[in-house]
């Protein structure tokens, strides 16, 4: 079977839906998703940039920022899951999150990161046009 853009639409709307702000969010397997944010913030310091392509609904960009006093920039396709992700922004953390809408086959980022992340983001680009 071949996906389109409105069929992944469609299954993060359902997943934002289904899961709204939980870890079981894109991925059921909570214990990988703990790895996975443990991995990563090996990889992070304070004071650090950091941007997430394909940050869902926010909970792995939300666990680093309680963690770690860094910035995390989370951009997402669905916008299901920014309206989830952007209540994170405003809790108390060590570190910062903004999170916006944005179609990463047309990014518009200026900003430079000290370090680039994505989870289960590219498994679901149809095209890449570059």
């Amino acid at each position: 079977m071949s996906y389109n853009k409105e069929m992944i639409l469609d299954l993060y709307r359902d997943q934002a839906s289904l899961h709204e702000d939980k870890p079981t969010s894109t991925i059921q397997d909570v214990r990988t998703r703990m790895l996975e944010i443990v991995n990563l913030t090996k990889y992070l310091s304070d004071g650090m940039r950091v941007l997430e392509v394909g940050c869902g609904n926010g909970y792995t960009a939300e666990s680093i920022a309680n963690q770690l006093d860094v910035f995390i920039h989370g951009v997402d396709f669905s916008k299901e899951m920014i309206q989830i992700a952007k209540k994170r922004e405003g809790k108390k953390k060590r570190g910062a999150i903004f999170f916006e809408w944005m179609d990463i086959l047309e990014p518009t980022i200026m900003e430079q990161y000290d370090v680039v992340f994505t989870e289960r983001c590219l498994q679901n680009i149809m095209n890449w046009p570059y």
